[in-house]
């Protein structure tokens, strides 16, 4: 028995080597990376700017109580851990906004996860840094509103799909985990087209995986889903106004043609190139992306429109085209806008690496030229890291304009 157990835990520890052997960059970085975005987010969550802005304080006012399935479940997965962080700090502001702090860390692991997926590792950490690192998501993370959800909750869909779809080894865990992803999704505004998109993926592109269930196993899965669904249920046939608000159209008045079309054509502008100015969340009539970021944007769609396999194309690109024609119905667009935030970071990431590709291929032999443009890259990622950390830490908490909308005072 005592040899057995000696082989066992020399097994292990051989096990153990191999992996970290194989997977150190990986961990380090993914180390660096995390201690980075922990830093950067949790910076100044409280004492960046005095007060509250409108939207926290709307969100304070949902927090008051803890949410109750027979009034309100909107947005729950936001506001059932922000009500139990603000009463243990015995700070509602506060615990708002370290909620969000932890959601954007917990968004940045898993954006990882997705580009180390689709890309490689270096380029999931580039992804990643110039994510948790960008002023609009600095913004987001920073506020004591639900909007982080709308980051966070795409990702998880997208994740735990590629998983599934992928998936090997652990095939039933990681279709519980994506059923899992799709109910918590129906309960943040706006994902109802995302989950359309995942549910068309895989009634459609991904058949065949589902064809391998058996009945006993969808049925598990389908009351897994129904259990998770409950509160939200309930609140909706107690006010069924609230589906409105979960898909996205205005609850009052859709907008008149001329106003949809002028949102919908500021929409890109806001991220390419001039922005209606919003001081809750940027600068004046900045642009939300960077000039790097901007061009890998296009050179990130480029990649994906001629390299990415068939069926990933197809979905992301429904996905685009359905928020696209979505955000504008909102009379502040800009707040929707927060769901665009994945998509860009994929297609960053997606640049970066089609970028490379590129000069390697005309390079492949030549070290000097090889190194010359990964040296050049990382100098420019340097910059559009400084000039975001920059923006969102000194340009914008003294910019008039944004304190003239945080002159509301916490309720601590």
């Amino acid at each position: 028995m005592y040899h057995l157990n000696n082989m066992k835990i020399n097994h292990l520890i051989k096990q153990s080597r191999s992996w970290f052997k194989e997977h150190w960059r990986g961990f380090v970085v993914t180390i660096i990376i995390g201690c980075l975005a922990t830093i950067t987010l949790g910076l100044q969550i409280n004492t960046l700017i005095d007060g509250q802005n409108k939207f926290e304080t709307i969100t304070l006012e949902h927090l008051q109580n803890f949410p109750n399935p027979t009034e309100r479940m909107i947005n729950a997965p936001y506001l059932v851990p922000a009500y139990i962080v603000g009463t243990i700090a015995d700070n509602m502001l506060l615990g708002a906004r370290a909620t969000s702090v932890i959601f954007g860390l917990l968004a940045t692991v898993v954006l990882f996860m997705l580009l180390k997926r689709w890309f490689t590792t270096q380029i999931a950490s580039v992804g990643s840094l110039l994510f948790v690192t960008s002023s609009w998501v600095l913004a987001v993370s920073h506020q004591a509103t639900p909007l982080i959800l709308l980051i966070i909750t795409p990702l998880l869909l997208l994740v735990s799909l590629t998983k599934y779809v992928n998936a090997k080894q652990h095939v039933y865990a990681s279709f519980l985990l994506l059923v899992a992803s799709l109910a918590l999704a129906a309960y943040v505004p706006f994902m109802f087209w995302p989950i359309i998109v995942v549910l068309g993926a895989m009634s459609y592109l991904y058949r065949h995986k589902l064809q391998q269930l058996s009945k006993k196993q969808i049925l598990i899965a389908a009351g897994l889903y129904a259990l998770l669904l409950v509160p939200m249920l309930i609140s909706v046939t107690q006010y069924p106004g609230q589906l409105k608000e979960l898909i996205g159209i205005p609850t009052m008045i859709l907008p008149d043609v001329t106003t949809y079309a002028k949102n919908f054509l500021w929409q890109f502008s806001t991220l390419f190139f001039v922005a209606q100015p919003f001081p809750e969340l940027y600068v004046g009539s900045l642009a939300l992306l960077d000039i790097f970021s901007v061009a890998m944007v296009f050179l990130g769609i480029y990649h994906f429109v001629k390299y990415m396999p068939k069926r990933r194309k197809v979905s992301f690109a429904f996905l685009v085209i359905v928020l696209a024609f979505v955000v504008p119905l909102s009379t502040i667009y800009q707040i929707p806008m927060t769901a665009y935030i994945p998509i860009i970071y994929i297609l960053i990431a997606s640049g970066v690496y089609e970028l490379l590709r590129q000069w390697f291929s005309y390079f492949p032999r030549n070290p000097i030229a090889r190194n010359s443009a990964v040296v050049i890259v990382a100098i420019l990622i340097g910059l559009a890291t400084l000039y975001n950390l920059q923006r969102f830490y000194i340009a914008w908490p003294n910019a008039p304009e944004t304190k003239a909308v945080y002159m509301v005072q916490s309720n601590k």
